[in-house]
């Protein structure tokens, strides 16, 4: 409940008018809560490993929403689909959501607001991954360096862009040349 309390002391009533920024991170561990009745449906169409990340989310997204508005967490008006940016009733700001194997992120603001989290140790093929994401110039400063120097720092561009091409509700692969 730590969580919570350093929530509330951001704001007790936000102002959707102001610049207000909520950020959370919940370790993967914590208990399920409930979700709404549409969600159960939506869960329940998805395969058995998503269904709980899915639930995980929306329902911990609730929670840390509710310490924001001061309600319940079922009576957020939040519309999140699978596969979908979750949306908020219109005035209630806009929210983010992000996760990795052990952690989510969730991020809400009173203006259009994208989030990513990922493993600082996840491992992929840096070089790959930074002909496609990176640009010519960012390609040229990484192409001397050691791997794992390399790793990082595509990793670090990957988040910043994945939180962007959220931000702007895009599909990072179909927006990437963008």
């Amino acid at each position: 409940m730590q969580d919570l309390q350093f929530a509330r002391t951001l704001t007790s009533k936000p102002n959707t008018n102001s610049s207000v920024l909520g950020i959370w991170l919940f370790p993967i561990t914590k208990p399920l809560k409930k979700i709404t009745p549409i969600e159960e449906k939506w869960a329940n169409t998805l395969p058995v490993r998503k269904q709980s990340e899915y639930k995980y989310s929306r329902a911990y997204a609730r929670l840390a929403l509710s310490t924001l508005f001061g309600i319940e967490p079922l009576k957020i008006p939040l519309f999140a689909p699978p596969g979908k940016p979750p949306k908020l009733a219109k005035g209630w700001g806009y929210m983010n959501l992000s996760h990795c194997n052990n952690a989510l992120l969730i991020g809400w603001s009173s203006k259009k607001i994208g989030v990513d989290i990922e493993n600082a140790n996840r491992s992929f093929n840096a070089i790959k991954l930074a002909e496609r994401i990176c640009s010519t110039k960012e390609n040229k400063l990484i192409k001397d360096l050691e791997i794992e120097e390399i790793r990082k720092i595509v990793l670090s561009r990957w988040i910043a862009k994945e939180a962007a091409f959220k931000w702007q509700q895009g599909v990072l692969y179909k927006d990437l040349n963008q």
